[in-house]
């Protein structure tokens, strides 16, 4: 699973609450404040990398306005205790459905993509090149 840290500073007024508040439609894998001077704060935000560019544009038009206001956006190699991954968690969804007795249960489209294994689309896509050779131009 690819993270984002999301470093924010901000005037020190700004508050840790304000930033959840405002991220809680956004699983965040955790959020952090850190007073850097009595003017200055620094809020951090681990993401999922596909929640990154939602939580920076949320951030971004609630802070922009503000004189001390700038975003860093940092990579994570990993951190610990490590995040469940959504193929897990949706496995899980599954298998508790599947335990209800749902007949008509749902499989999201996510769950089947992670099925899907990645040399298998390879192979798909690499047919379908060679199958456009075959035309005349």
């Amino acid at each position: 699973m690819a993270l984002r840290l999301i470093e924010m500073f901000l005037p020190a007024e700004e508050n840790l609450d304000r930033v959840q508040d405002l991220l809680k439609d956004h699983p965040a894998l955790g959020i952090w404040q850190e007073n850097l001077s009595e003017n200055h704060s620094l809020i951090k935000v681990l993401v999922d990398a596909e929640e990154t560019e939602e939580v920076i544009d949320i951030l971004e038009k609630y802070y922009s306005n503000r004189n001390d206001f700038r975003i860093l956006i940092l990579p994570v190699e990993a951190t610990l205790p490590r995040p469940e991954k959504k193929e897990d968690s949706a496995l899980k969804e599954q298998e508790a459905q599947s335990r209800q007795g749902s007949s008509s249960a749902k499989v999201s489209r996510k769950a089947v993509r992670s099925c899907i294994p990645i040399s298998w689309i390879r192979l798909s896509y690499q047919r379908f090149i060679s199958s456009l050779s075959s035309y005349p131009p």
